[in-house]
């Protein structure tokens, strides 16, 4: 078990209401943008926005330098997220003030990589990522660290079983996604909404790039897994999945597929998380080559500490990255 001090004092941390709360404190850490807006304005005022070209794929990453740091930091927004998320903007945050450089990743369809490719993202597509970090790991020396939030953190893991896996000293998942169809059938119905609005956001972006494709047929789909059944044979159609669990097995993060870890990793989750559920991570508890932390509390990427809207997870994530 891990002999990390600031998850000894956090494993079983109890915030104040309303952050003891699973429902509330993962919507309410979106204010964490408004409460900290001074600092966050100021860092994205020195931000180094590039665009990277990966095969027919365009992605951007948004880096922020500090004066004579080795340490880079490279950060992967949860589904349909990006560089402006409050998470990735806490990370941003914590990790700066340390002193290090932080690259946060807009993968294909997340924040303005959107209008940039007429492709749609789907769950394989973490050997593109992979490919653009690479690029990114490539122009900055020192040592890397690769973390994710929700699905990033899902891609977090499966890039780091890839051959440039070795590139990172560590991978850090917060809230992954583990096993896509266990969430599905457990997501509470205001979380299917909110992933249904954003996906909804993408297909009508995407009908101004193709002349003769309708997607309003999903505009009034409310059920994830058929809008998946229908989507999968347009956006995919190499592959002929009998099954929509066929498709879901391919990204799950499986104990076979741990094994192809190119790097140690941490896996920090809470126990109420409302959308990645805890037991759908059982398997993972006991990997010789995962540290896996879990919380009491924390909900979805939320893990806020107080009314500051300190973000507990960075504390945890940095012991785990040797910031003492």
């Amino acid at each position: 078990m891990t002999s990390n001090q600031n998850y000894s004092k956090y494993k079983n941390y109890e915030p104040p209401f309303p952050f003891n709360k699973p429902y509330s404190t993962t919507v309410l850490s979106k204010l964490r943008r408004i409460v900290k807006f001074r600092a966050i304005r100021a860092l994205n005022a020195k931000t180094i926005r590039r665009v990277i070209a990966v095969d027919e794929f365009k992605m951007t990453s948004y880096t922020n330098l500090s004066k004579g740091s080795t340490k880079n930091l490279y950060l992967l927004p949860g589904y349909l997220g990006n560089n402006n998320s409050s998470y990735m903007l806490s990370a941003l945050l914590y990790f700066a003030n340390k002193g290090w450089n932080i690259h946060r990743i807009n993968p294909v369809d997340h924040g303005d990589t959107l209008l940039m490719n007429k492709k749609f993202f789907n769950a394989l597509h973490h050997e593109i990522t992979g490919k653009a970090l690479e690029k990114v790991v490539n122009d900055h020396a020192g040592d890397h660290y690769l973390m994710g939030f929700s699905f990033g953190g899902n891609f977090a893991l499966r890039i780091a079983m890839l051959d440039m896996g070795v590139k990172f000293k560590r991978v850090v998942a917060i809230s992954p996604m583990i096993d896509h169809e266990n969430s599905l059938e457990q997501l509470p119905l205001f979380f299917q909404r909110y992933y249904n609005k954003k996906w909804v956001k993408t297909f009508k972006a995407k009908e101004t790039m193709w002349e003769n494709q309708d997607f309003k047929k999903y505009y009034k789909m409310r059920d994830l897994k058929e809008m998946m059944k229908e989507w999968l044979p347009f956006v995919l159609p190499e592959y002929d999945f009998n099954e929509l669990s066929d498709f879901f097995e391919m990204y799950k993060i499986s104990v076979d597929k741990i094994q192809q870890l190119k790097t140690q990793a941490s896996i920090i989750m809470s126990a109420d998380d409302p959308v990645v559920p805890i037991d759908s991570a059982k398997h993972l508890q006991k990997i010789n080559n995962i540290n896996f932390l879990q919380t009491k509390f924390g909900g979805h990427n939320s893990f806020t500490e107080n009314f500051s809207f300190d973000d507990y997870s960075m504390k945890i994530a940095a012991s785990e990255l040797g910031e003492e």
